[in-house]
């Protein structure tokens, strides 16, 4: 919990009225929530006014760690806030004074849990950029359009276990260096970018459509520009399809997506009623972005993830499943797939036999070859070893059974590395260098085969 607490100073922040108003007029600048690991339901008005307010009720399954407490709380807060298109959270705007804002943040405990607040007096209220307190980063591979990737790739916990009922934006903080083209969203709310990664140039093109909508917002909120030039720059928006340049209306799209049915008989279904005769415009065009987004992320898919929801939970009870994250799910369910293991372990959990020992040379340079390997090539050795190209969860401490090396008999240099998959078993003669042994179990471990003794 110290390390959530910690985390606090990088939260965002939120402006609103305290109730029976306040003695600085402005109210209060605050992050909007109170975290509660809650025993039982609150039991005075001033706490049913918080939860109220904040609108979150927060429960922890017994082994939920800390760090999946704290990659929670960081991405429930600041997606719930962060305008992609703006740049900023969409709070901002309510903030007038132009001050040096101040964070501070306070914890409490009560019988039911801890509480949990954050912010300053509502007349400290500069915006500040949330990069330069480490919130979010700038996305090298976009054109600033506000793209953040996950600080962690963890899955939230079910929501009857943790609850977040606002509506949430689709960006998180981030510290990691990964691209977010590479990296699925697992936090439960999908988005366009998740989209790409399964339809690329649907994705990509409703993501042009919603550049182009942000970019005429902002067009018709500035101020600065008469009518006639806003008038100019408005019809000169123009679409990027693949370096081609065009207008909305020369695309002749309409509010319907074409999902073709053999089983429903249709070839087409209308995003709003009507929507076969609508045709889709400058004037409509953030309208289209997102009844096609909800079609293609939510109630288009709905009944189908509810079906697969409901036949997983039949074969493993999804209660079970929230003390893990995606990623250690993944390893249990198919093992280390990025094959990792240092000279140590391949000393520790290898087990040289009949002709070999851990002293022997030939033994000692199979380790430094293995420990040279790229993980291509453990992929490449564990298939060809073991019949897997990946270890259970724990790498090469779990493998049962151990991986055996023994001397290959009356075989020289110009012998190649054989195996008995079942038992792990390496038959490896006794090179004269570490060179000539990598070379011919690199030829050994790529060729595809099977063939009794």
């Amino acid at each position: 919990m110290v390390l959530i607490l910690e985390s606090a100073e990088k939260f965002p922040q939120f402006l609103y009225d305290l109730p029976g108003g306040s003695a600085f007029g402005l109210q209060m600048l605050s992050k909007r929530f109170r975290l509660k690991l809650e025993l039982a339901g609150a039991d005075t008005e001033a706490q049913k006014h918080l939860l109220n307010r904040t609108n979150r009720s927060f429960k922890s399954e017994p082994l939920t760690s800390v760090g999946q407490l704290k990659n929670f709380l960081l991405r429930m807060v600041a997606k719930q806030w962060y305008d992609r298109e703006r740049d900023s959270y969409n709070f901002v705007k309510q903030i007038k004074e132009q001050k040096e804002i101040t964070c501070t943040y306070s914890s409490d405990f009560d019988d039911q849990g801890i509480m949990f607040w954050l912010g300053t007096n509502g007349k400290l209220a500069e915006w500040i950029n949330p990069a330069s307190i480490g919130v979010v980063k700038e996305d090298q591979d976009t054109e600033g359009d506000g793209e953040e990737d996950e600080e962690n790739d963890e899955e939230e916990p079910e929501d009857d276990d943790m609850e977040d009922e606002d509506e949430e934006e689709d960006t998180e903080p981030d510290n990691d260096d990964s691209t977010r083209a590479t990296i699925a969203d697992l936090d439960g709310v999908l988005t366009l970018d998740d989209f790409e990664l399964v339809h690329p140039i649907k994705g990509r093109f409703l993501k042009e459509l919603s550049s182009l909508a942000a970019r005429k917002r902002a067009l018709e909120s500035d101020d600065t520009i008469d009518t006639i030039a806003k008038r100019r720059r408005y019809d000169e928006l123009m679409l990027n399809i693949g370096g081609a340049r065009c207008k909305i209306d020369d695309l002749g799209l309409n509010f319907t997506v074409n999902p073709p049915s053999a089983v429903f008989q249709y070839k087409e279904m209308e995003l709003i009623e009507g929507g076969a005769d609508m045709d889709v415009t400058m004037e409509n065009v953030e309208l289209y972005v997102e009844k096609c987004s909800d079609y293609y992320l939510n109630s288009g898919i709905v009944e189908q993830v509810r079906a697969f929801r409901e036949g997983f939970d039949r074969v493993f009870p999804l209660r079970s499943l929230r003390s893990f994250t995606p990623e250690e799910v993944q390893c249990l369910i198919s093992g280390e797939q990025s094959p990792v293991w240092n000279r140590d372990d391949i000393l520790n959990y290898t087990e040289p036999k009949l002709g070999y020992t851990r002293d022997s040379p030939g033994f000692l340079k199979f380790v430094d070859v293995m420990d040279a390997l790229t993980p291509a090539e453990r992929k490449n050795f564990l298939q060809f070893a073991t019949g897997c190209s990946s270890l259970p969860p724990g790498g090469l401490a779990n493998l049962h059974p151990r991986l055996t090396v023994v001397r290959k008999v009356e075989s020289g240099d110009g012998s190649y590395p054989s195996v008995n998959t079942c038992v792990h078993y390496l038959k490896l003669p006794d090179y004269s260098t570490a060179e000539i042994l990598r070379e011919r179990l690199l030829t050994a471990i790529n060729e595809k085969g099977f063939h009794l003794n």
